[in-house]
């Protein structure tokens, strides 16, 4: 498993070579003469309303990994205590409410944390390409998803590719890899940036690059 976080000026990429449907799964499996791509990729990008989220918790229900999930979301909210699938709709049960609430009324934060938390659970992708990770999240809720992110890819043996330009979104990310060692070879960081004679760079950062800038203060978000 290897995590790729990349951090400078924001592309398409993502979308440059691979056609994604309206649920946001690859779609063009053939993408040469000869060549079928066995992968199965997932992408979730900067929209809050978008992602796969009704099929990647089906799909850990028949598993029984509910409880996978609801562990990950008392994380997130410690109110927290049961979610299901009712009229192709996601409801989450809060401590304290006579009855579930639609996953729309419970705020951008926990959208967007239930999105990626399913995708990195679900064992049918293998690739989770999340464009914008911090987007629609609050700072306290980044070293959670952080961990929620490796334990659950390690868990499924995915790889992860992740777009930012939140600086505390790495400090975060750093602070998450202090805590858990066992990940700290695991991550990749990309940071492209724009220079004087050679144009666009890509500068490669492990987990001692990203501590050592995090603990100076160095700028990671493009150094043109």
């Amino acid at each position: 498993m290897l995590f790729d976080v990349t951090e400078g000026e924001k592309t398409d990429s993502f979308r440059s070579f691979l056609t994604f449907n309206q649920a946001g799964i690859i779609s063009n499996r053939k993408l040469a003469e000869g060549y079928v791509e066995k992968d199965f990729v997932g992408l979730i990008t900067a929209d809050l309303l978008a992602g796969n989220l009704v099929n990647d918790l089906s799909e850990l229900f028949k598993r029984k990994q509910k409880d996978l999930i609801v562990e990950r979301l008392a994380m997130f909210n410690k109110s927290i205590y049961t979610i299901d699938i009712l009229n192709n709709d996601v409801y989450i049960g809060f401590e304290g409410l006579n009855e579930l609430l639609p996953l729309g009324m419970t705020g951008d934060g926990l959208r967007r944390y239930l999105n990626i938390v399913a995708a990195s659970a679900n064992p049918m992708t293998n690739i989770i390409l999340i464009d914008e990770i911090d987007n629609g999240l609050h700072y306290s809720a980044y070293k959670k998803l952080w961990e929620a992110i490796f334990a659950l890819a390690t868990t499924t043996n995915k790889q992860v590719f992740v777009t930012t330009h939140s600086k505390e979104t790495l400090h975060c990310l750093n602070e998450m890899l202090g805590d858990h060692p066992e990940y700290q070879q695991e991550m990749r960081l990309y940071t492209i940036a724009k220079t004087l004679n050679n144009g666009h760079q890509a500068y490669k950062y492990t987990y001692e690059g990203l501590s050592g800038a995090c603990e100076n203060d160095v700028e990671l978000r493009g150094m043109a």
